[in-house]
């Protein structure tokens, strides 16, 4: 489904405002992510987000990403937080979960999916 046509069902349906038509729309296409369109995007989101010059496509999606090949830190891990909430509506909290969730690039999208699978009102 193109925006234009999501756009034109969430009306139809009724009358919604500027937001609820937003939210809509990014839970119709958003809950479409998969891992092999949301790795290569979350790469180039690292590399944009932490000031990197490497192609993102040079990072293996199993890398580890705090202290790995990358070099990066808790301030690039803070940045890839931020990121991940403002483009994907996930967040990633501290402690464990953090961890675990910026283990890897694989780790990051799973841990996307995974969030957005179990709150899909508020992911």
């Amino acid at each position: 489904m193109d925006v234009l046509a999501a756009f034109s069902h969430a009306t139809a349906l009724r009358p919604m405002t500027l937001m609820s038509t937003l939210t809509y729309l990014r839970n119709t296409f958003m809950s479409s992510l998969d891992l092999d369109t949301l790795k290569p995007a979350l790469k180039a989101l690292i590399v944009k987000e932490c000031d990197k010059d490497i192609d993102p496509a040079a990072i293996d999606d199993d890398a580890q990403l705090i202290g790995g090949e990358l070099q990066l830190d808790s301030l690039d891990a803070l940045q890839i937080s931020l990121a991940v909430k403002d483009r994907y509506d996930v967040r990633i909290e501290g402690g464990n979960e953090g961890r675990k969730a910026l283990a890897s690039v694989s780790a990051l999208a799973q841990f996307i999916i995974e969030s957005r699978a179990n709150h899909p009102a508020t992911a």
